[in-house]
């Protein structure tokens, strides 16, 4: 990203965003680890770390835990970016 506006708007929204469990937001945790923005194809990609646990029963909750995570995440940009078609993929 290079635009000074599309970076501070997502850089806002990475601040603004929490993880339901720990209250702390999504540049906090560093969950994000790119993000990239095409004006011309309408579209804003975010790279997330993977999350995983050493069990089942955390690899559930982590897997409950980031599709409400995923939700927050994808309202919060089709706010801030409407008409975007909002992608999230493992980084």
């Amino acid at each position: 990203m290079t635009d000074p506006f599309v970076q501070a708007t997502v850089d806002r929204i990475l601040d603004h965003v929490k993880n339901p469990e720990s209250g702390l937001s999504l540049a906090q945790l560093g969950l994000v680890k790119k993000v990239r923005v095409s004006a011309e194809q309408k579209k804003l990609t975010l790279f997330l770390k993977g999350i995983s646990g050493p069990k089942a029963c955390c690899a559930m909750i982590n897997y409950v835990v980031l599709e409400h995570l995923e939700l927050q995440i994808k309202q919060a940009f089709q706010r801030d970016f409407p008409g975007f078609e909002i992608c999230l993929a493992n980084g």
